[in-house]
């Protein structure tokens, strides 16, 4: 500051103004003290701000050399003919491809040491480095005129590619469009204002394109699973290759022509911005049959369409990763222990043996092989090695009060004789005959009495009706629970839950629950939880005579409220509410695309 401002007077008052504004940010107490500086000294100021506005604008695009080249030309002109310039662009290229690894894939705090490692480190060479990529394998400015044998790219999951929109939709996308239409009137070489997602989708793409140019005889694409219970799908980019190159895709072998390798990579992921936006999702039902084409549908995509259209979009037809939290991990340990109990554990079904499962879980993260030992999966095993420390103890916890409850609540005494977990169906009804509902049961139990009944184990809220309403004359015709008409019927549209309807449809019509098909008695939740959330352990059950009584009903509503809205969307546009602030997509999101 004193280089900047020599008047050390003006800058006494700033900073006593500082101690006195705690609540002010520093730009805030700066522009506050503007008039008390003199007017050489604002010249001055508005330099240097104007020289970091550049250089971050060239440092948001990764254009490292032309952030530094631009401080060096302005400030240190006497670097400008030196290397000085590539050696520093270099290692803060390094710098921020290792923050971002950090950020978006190990999702966790930084260790400095590595940061301090490649500012020690000898400037890049690329003598040694000519069959490598250092940190960041997907990058378009890879440019290395050798190329490289084999070229690996990992970990194709979800949104881990094509990863996160680095931009802030401080503008909604009409607003957006408008404006790139103005400034390509004023430059035609103009491409974008705003980062879209779309946009974002199909640089990401591109990364992909130029690294592919890059193999002179192989490519090999990889995804991982993980996370407890559900598996994670492969990135789009899966999709589009199969698209482009089935033959190949199937079968990788190596390619002697590189040069017409490249030209057939080139219709790899070449596809506009235009075509890789939600248009390519929407799906015409006049043209289902005769395209062959379907709309695939489980409880919970219908619960996130009901929410927001717009996570819809995000989550279940781009196929993005919600991040992972602490109810959900926790949710998929109970269900893990539970499914373990039913599976191995019938004979000593009862609180001492759940709990002594949940230790053995609970201590995986340090003795990972008595937990594969007793039975559980790997991805549980991976799931409490994820979570940290505070987490894994409020979990064990919690866990250990459900269990206390769940006894007290007579659970442990309804024993089944017989139990089939983790179930999974797919099927599809005349009345919907071009929609696939898929989904997985929790368990099929089968009492001393031969009483035969569908669970879905739930350790979080309750739901926002019971099964009792809903599957009632009031619930199917979206009535309030006094059978007023509401004064605004997609409230209530919105708020129904199909997951025990589908389930009890599954019975009847999947051909993997064949056996059971009018054989289920009842279906229904089982919510096992402490005391201390939501008045702990209780179920929420209905008969599947009463489903079968108002099944048309329920599936005309689906076709009405869920299936026809999902095939006319254009836009699929985010609901504003509370949830917003928590969902894993906000930093996608144009929240509804309000004009503000």
């Amino acid at each position: 500051m004193l280089e900047i401002l020599p008047n050390s007077q003006t800058l006494n008052k700033i900073l006593v103004n500082r101690n006195n504004s705690n609540q002010l940010f520093f730009i805030d107490l700066l522009y506050s003290s503007w008039g008390k500086f003199e007017e050489k000294e604002q010249a001055v100021l508005i330099s240097e701000f104007g020289l970091i506005k550049s250089f971050y604008e060239f440092y948001k695009q990764d254009n490292f050399a032309e952030a530094i080249s631009f401080v060096i030309k302005k400030q240190f002109s006497f670097f400008e003919n030196t290397e000085f310039k590539t050696i520093l662009a270099g290692k803060m290229k390094s710098l921020s491809e290792l923050q971002n690894l950090y950020d978006v894939v190990l999702l966790e705090k930084p260790q400095f040491a590595e940061f301090f490692t490649i500012l020690e480190e000898p400037s890049f060479s690329e003598e040694n480095n000519n069959n490598k990529v250092t940190l960041s394998a997907i990058s378009a400015s890879v440019k290395k005129t050798g190329g490289f044998k084999k070229v690996f790219l990992a970990g194709l999951t979800e949104n881990n590619f094509p990863g996160g929109n680095i931009s802030y939709p401080f503008i909604s996308l009409q607003t957006n469009s408008l404006l790139n239409e103005q400034l390509k009137n004023l430059n035609p070489e103009f491409d974008y204002f705003l980062l879209t997602d779309d946009i974002h989708l199909f640089v990401r793409n591109n990364d992909i394109k130029s690294l592919i140019k890059q193999a002179q005889e192989e490519i090999v694409f990889s995804c991982h699973l993980y996370e407890s219970k559900k598996t994670v799908l492969p990135a789009v980019i899966f999709k589009m290759l199969v698209a482009n190159d089935l033959k190949n895709y199937k079968q990788i072998k190596s390619i002697e022509d590189k040069k017409s390798f490249e030209n057939n990579s080139e219709n790899i992921l070449s596809e506009s911005p235009q075509r890789v936006s939600e248009e390519r999702f929407v799906v015409d039902m006049s043209n289902l049959s005769k395209n062959n084409e379907y709309l695939k549908l489980n409880p919970s995509a219908i619960s996130t369409f009901q929410n927001c259209p717009r996570k819809y979009f995000y989550k279940n037809l781009l196929n993005l990763k919600e991040q992972s939290n602490f109810a959900a991990s926790y949710g998929s340990i109970v269900h893990a222990v539970f499914e373990l109990m039913n599976r191995n554990f019938l004979n000593s079904y009862n609180k001492d043996t759940a709990i002594k499962l949940a230790e053995i879980l609970f201590e995986s993260k340090t003795k990972p092989q008595p937990a594969l030992d007793k039975g559980f999966k790997q991805t549980d095993v991976d799931l409490v090695d994820a979570a940290d420390e505070l987490s894994l103890i409020e979990m064990k916890e919690n866990f250990q009060n459900a269990i206390h409850d769940y006894e007290n609540s007579g659970y442990f005494e309804q024993k089944p004789i017989e139990v089939v977990c983790e179930k999974s169906f797919s099927f599809s009804i005349p009345e919907l005959p071009n929609v696939v509902f898929d989904g997985r049961i929790d368990a099929i139990l089968t009492g001393e009495n031969g009483e035969i009944v569908v669970i879905d184990y739930k350790t979080g809220h309750n739901k926002i009706n019971s099964l009792e309403y809903s599957v009632s004359e009031f619930g199917v015709n979206f009535k309030s629970k006094t059978g007023k008409d509401p004064s605004n019927v997609e409230t209530l549209q919105n708020s129904y839950d199909y997951q025990i309807p589908i389930y009890y449809l599954a019975c009847q019509n999947a051909e993997s629950l064949n056996k059971y098909k009018n054989k289920v008695d009842r279906l229904g939740l089982l919510y096992i939880r402490p005391t201390t959330k939501d008045n702990g352990c209780f179920d929420d059950i209905i008969s599947a005579e009463k489903l079968a009584f108002y099944k048309d009903k329920i599936i005309k509503n689906l076709k009405e409220t869920i299936v026809n809205k999902i095939c006319n969307q254009t836009e699929f546009l985010s609901k504003k509410n509370f949830a917003c602030a928590n969902c894993s997509y906000k930093f996608l999101c144009d929240n509804g695309g309000d004009d503000e």
